[in-house]
């Protein structure tokens, strides 16, 4: 994980000055400095959530369900215009990345589980313009869980197997919130370089969770994210050049 982490940081430093290079030979009119705000709302799926609950078939007549989430993001930008049909956008985002996982049985005994995950996401999108302001992007990121124990359990089942609250802790105690990489794939519009929209599905693409050692049976397997994500944003123009 941790090489994962260190090569996306590379990638981020070395990258940056080569566009910024590339802007300074084509001396574009449309080459531009922009900070920016944004803010806006994801809906989120975690994968393998099932799996790592129930890792064996030693019983039946229970049902598992990994449902999406709504969740809110937004941070900052900066936008260098190098071209006319290119630009980057290095971004820090806050971003709500929550799941759930519903468990129902044939004994009526039914719980939810949510995953109330905060991240700061550190990221750089990649645009090309191919007609004036209208753009697709392409946009690796690394997250850094800001609650990685942030787990709700609840249940109608507390008679039976004790306080939901105590069950809540025993889970948060074994199953982790880690960082998380991910790539967004987007389609978005500037209005006057200023007021844009941004619309990105973002791929998950190393596990999220980690699963301690447990009594539970819980098993450490591969749980990414998959992600829909828009924003609006306002951009201000700091120097143009010539």
């Amino acid at each position: 994980m941790n090489r994962i982490v260190l090569i996306f940081g590379i990638f981020l430093v070395g990258l940056s000055p080569s566009f910024i290079y590339a802007g300074d030979t084509t001396r574009a009119n449309h080459s531009q400095w922009y900070f920016g705000m944004c803010a806006g709302a994801n809906y989120n799926q975690f994968t393998g959530l099932q799996e790592m609950i129930v890792s064996e078939d030693y019983y039946t007549g229970y049902s598992l369900d990994s449902k999406y989430r709504f969740g809110f993001t937004g941070g900052v930008f900066f936008n260098y215009r190098v071209h006319r049909l290119f630009g980057i956008q290095p971004e820090i985002l806050y971003s709500m990345q929550p799941g759930r996982l519903q468990y129902s049985d044939i004994n009526d005994f039914k719980y939810d589980l949510d995953f109330k995950y905060n991240y700061l996401n550190v990221g750089v999108s990649l645009k090309l313009y191919p007609w004036r302001h209208l753009f697709l992007s392409v946009s690796p990121q690394v997250g850094f869980p800001l609650t990685p124990n942030k787990l709700q359990y609840i249940s109608n089942g507390e008679d039976m197997y004790g306080p939901d609250m105590e069950t809540q802790q025993l889970m948060s105690n074994v199953i982790k919130g880690s960082t998380c990489v991910s790539i967004g794939f987007g389609l978005g519009y500037q209005f006057l370089n200023k007021i844009y929209i941004d619309a990105r599905y973002c791929l998950g693409i190393n596990d999220m969770i980690e699963t301690l050692p447990n009594s539970y049976r819980f098993a450490e397997v591969r749980n990414t994210i998959n992600s829909v994500q828009f924003t609006i944003g306002y951009a201000f123009s700091i120097s143009k050049n010539r």
